[in-house]
This record gives structure tokens, C-alpha cells and sequence, in this order.
């Protein structure tokens, strides 16, 4: 029988990709697992519960600390009862990216004291690279990573971090086109109130002068109340959340995006909070904050994402904040997060206004 072991700590994301790779690799010359076990402790008991359900075809072996996590002693002693009552092992495979040093370093004395005759393996996740890294040096897949060799859908990101099946689009919504989304951008940049706050802005708009607006893009005259509501809000916003969906769409096909969303909606416990866009790439994730404001909300918007962030994907998410800002106030927004958080990122109006421009920011961070 042979074992891959993983210590659950706060970043599940990896643990979970690591049986996905192994399930799917091709080019490992190391056994594969026939069981995975799973330390962890009472913080992360429902972590496990999660990758255990989201994995259902995969045999599982408990180990559950409890609240020992931070006593070496008794850390090396539970796993080594747990290895003794085993029979037949071949090999073991300790995997210790998540966890605790003393989970880390009583995981590998009770595996180095196993019996002689078993081959015993030691691995590390690099967060350089994403490589799977082994005790001498030795790393797989040999070249990208292991985020480009997985596949993780948004639904699995949302579950396995204890959130609810969430509701979201990978389709842009009825009224996008690009040209309508740069008239809007256009119309922001040039800061014409008038067309937000005169038209847009009023309850019972005239639906002559709204269609007047916007007559190169939807004709209004043709619609419902209750679609005239959902434009009314593409016009105010969502624009630029959809704008920055397609361009991430095109450069599908040129980076390893392996799934992409937005307007998305989840709960957390009894709180539902909405996500502007989410990319994936294998199990790394970046979650994106857009808004049309240029003012010193967008920092109170960017801590906002980061924490979104944290929720969707723990610690190895990263957090984008997309705006209409100027240099000057996205300059400090990001000096501002930046001693919080280092996976974070900001763009401002100089450049979400040059399409190019943007993806090639765009291209730099989602590598």
C-alpha cells in the first residue's frame, strides 16, 4: 500500500491540488497513492471534511490532532500510532506544504522512524514555481507547474473553503459589446456627469432620451421595464466588470486560464457577498474589484477584495483592483495594501483606457 500524507493547514488549495495531480499526471517516475491521509486539526477538521467530499472516489485515513498541533511530542506520537496500525506499506509519501512547523516536523520523525524497509518520500509545494519540489531536488512536472497541469473549477474553489454553491456568469450579459463598454469609458473619463446623474440616475428616466444616450448600442424602445433596470445598472458599473471579463476571455488561449467568471455570488455562513470577477489558472486565483469610482473608496474596495479574496481561495489568493483612477490615488492604494497583503494589484485609468495596454498588465500579473 502506498500512503500520501498531507498536513491541512491554512491553505487547503494545495492539498487538494496535489491529489488532482497525482490522479492526472503523467509524468511522475514516484508511486502514486493508493490511500491519502489526512492530518489535521480541530481548526481544520471542516477543511478535510471538505476535500474529503469533493473527492469521494479516493480513500481516506484520518488523523485528527485535535488541538495538539503545536506539541512536537505528541504530534510524532499520534502519527506513529496511526502508522503502526497500518499494515503492508510500501511507501510513503509526506507531503508538508500545509500545517504547522510542528506538524511539518513530527510528521517527518514518525514517518523517518517507520519501518527501515519502506520507502519513505518528502516533497514541499514551491510557492515560486508551484512545483512539487522532493527532498533532493528532484521537481515535477519538469517544466511549467502543477497549476498548469490541474484543472479546478470556481465550484470547487468556493466549496472546499466552506462556502455555498455559488451562482455566477461565464457569459457576458445581453447588452455588452466592446464598443458600447469604451463609449462608457469614454463617458467616465471625460467625467460627463450629466449622463449618469441627469439620465441614468432618475427613476422614471424617459425611455426617448435614454434610447437617445445609447442608440448606437441597444435600443431601448424595445426592451422591458425590467431589463430597462438591469441596463440602467450595466450603464452605472457592471460595464467595466464585463469589459475586463471579455479581455480575460481572450487571452484564454494564451495563458493557462483554466476558468473564468463574474458576477458572482456566494454566502459565507448566513452573509451572501457578491465577487465582481474571478480568473483561475489550475489552483492559483485572482479575484478582481472593479468600479467606475476614481475617489478614496477604491482603498476601502481593495481591502474589501482582499478579504473576498482570503474567502475564496485562503492564503495563496491574489486580489486585483480595477478602477478609474489616477496614477497619484492607485499609486497609494497599492503602497497601502502592499504592506498587508503583497499579492496585490491595481490598475488605474491610464491603463484600463488602452486595451492593449491592459492586457499587457494584465498578461504580466497572470502568469
Amino acid at each position: 500500500m502506498n500512503l500520501l500524507i498531507l498536513l491541512i493547514g491554512g491553505n487547503p488549495i494545495a492539498n487538494y491540488a496535489l491529489i488532482k495531480y497525482f490522479n492526472d499526471s503523467k509524468d511522475l517516475t514516484i508511486p502514486s497513492y493508493d490511500k491519502v491521509v489526512l492530518i489535521y486539526t480541530k481548526q481544520t477538521l471542516h477543511v478535510s471534511k471538505n476535500i474529503k467530499s469533493l473527492n469521494q472516489d479516493i480513500s481516506f485515513i484520518d488523523i485528527n490532532l485535535k488541538e495538539s498541533q503545536r506539541n512536537l511530542k505528541e504530534v510524532e506520537a499520534i502519527i506513529s500510532d496511526k502508522l503502526e496500525d497500518l499494515k503492508y506499506i510500501s511507501s510513503i509519501h509526506l507531503n508538508y506544504t500545509g500545517g504547522t512547523k510542528s506538524m511539518s516536523i513530527g510528521s517527518f520523525l514518525a514517518v523517518e522512524n517507520y519501518a527501515k524497509q519502506t520507502e519513505k518520500i518528502y516533497s514541499d509545494i514551491s510557492p515560486k514555481d508551484y512545483k512539487l519540489t522532493l527532498s533532493d531536488g528532484t521537481q515535477y512536472p519538469e517544466s511549467d507547474s502543477i497549476s498548469s497541469k490541474i484543472q479546478i473549477p470556481m465550484e470547487d474553489f468556493c466549496l472546499l473553503h466552506g462556502l455555498t454553491q455559488p451562482k455566477l456568469q461565464r457569459e457576458p450579459s445581453e447588452f455588452y459589446s466592446e464598443d458600447f463598454c469604451l463609449f462608457l469609458l469614454d463617458k467616465c473619463d471625460k467625467h460627463e456627469k450629466e449622463f449618469y446623474e441627469d439620465l441614468w440616475d432618475k427613476k422614471d428616466a424617459d425611455k426617448m432620451a435614454l434610447q437617445k444616450s445609447v442608440e448606437n448600442y441597444v435600443d431601448v424602445q424595445e426592451i422591458s421595464n425590467k431589463k430597462l433596470d438591469k441596463l440602467k445598472k450595466f450603464v452605472q458599473g457592471v460595464w467595466l466588470e464585463e469589459y475586463l471579463f471579455s479581455l480575460l476571455d481572450e487571452l484564454k488561449d494564451e495563458l493557462p486560464i483554466t476558468d473564468i467568471a463574474h458576477n458572482i455570488r456566494v454566502k459565507k455562513g448566513e452573509k451572501e457577498f457578491e465577487v465582481d470577477v474571478v480568473a483561475i489558472l489550475g489552483y492559483k486565483s485572482f479575484l478582481f474589484s472593479c468600479t467606475t469610482g476614481k475617489d478614496a473608496k477604491i482603498k476601502e474596495k481593495a481591502f474589501e477584495a482582499n478579504n473576498r479574496s482570503k474567502d475564496l481561495s485562503g492564503i495563496a489568493g491574489k486580489s486585483v483592483s480595477i478602477s478609474l483612477a489616477d496614477k497619484v490615488r492607485v499609486k497609494g492604494v497599492q503602497e497601502d495594501m502592499k504592506e498587508i497583503e503583497k499579492n496585490f494589484f491595481a490598475f488605474g485609468i491610464d491603463i484600463v483606457r488602452e486595451k492593449e495596454q491592459f492586457q499587457s498588465k494584465l498578461r504580466e500579473i497572470l502568469q
